[in-house]
């Protein structure tokens, strides 16, 4: 018994869009658009968008439309993101979307600045005995020193952080 064919784009039974809708999907997809507005405009989850996106559907062989995330954030630019964002209050979506990563890296990214800040500031503040060297060194008012003081006495910087800890 032969198995049934495979029915593939507005064959198949589950099609919820026509050749024509997917083609105008991928030129907004081209152009730049948020995958989220496309999806909401056309009356499809994000996940359809998404998987046209990346080529899992209505491939037809052009393959993936917008780049791979990167996933890692290097400590150089990690410390100058973390500066904009708490000087210049810009968000981590903000952040992902300038740097095209996804919100999730950036939100580890910024943990990992701040427990790497509130370590050198305990550290200063333990060799040197003077939160105002602190506050001088690394431009912080005296809330914001506390409060890192406060936070790398009650949270351990992670073992992945310790060699750059080392660097100073």
């Amino acid at each position: 018994m032969a198995n049934p064919p495979i029915r593939c784009g507005e064959a198949s039974h589950a099609a919820k869009l026509t050749e024509k809708q997917v083609k105008r999907i991928k030129e907004d997809i081209r152009s730049g658009r948020v995958l989220r507005e496309i999806a909401s405009e056309v009356g499809v989850g994000y996940m359809a968008i998404y998987k046209i996106a990346v080529g899992e559907t209505w491939s037809n062989g052009a393959g993936r439309l917008i780049p791979y995330r990167s996933c890692a954030i290097p400590p150089s630019k990690r410390d100058r993101l973390y500066a904009i964002k708490h000087k210049k209050g810009a968000s981590n979506s903000k952040l992902a979307r300038a740097l095209n990563t996804s919100e999730s890296t950036v939100a580890r990214a910024m943990r990992d600045a701040h427990a790497i800040l509130a370590a050198r500031v305990h550290r200063m503040l333990l060799t040197s005995g003077s939160q105002e060297a602190a506050m001088e060194r690394f431009h912080l008012t005296i809330g914001e020193a506390e409060g890192l003081v406060t936070y790398a006495a009650t949270h351990k910087l992670p073992k992945r952080l310790e060699s750059e800890l080392d660097d100073e």
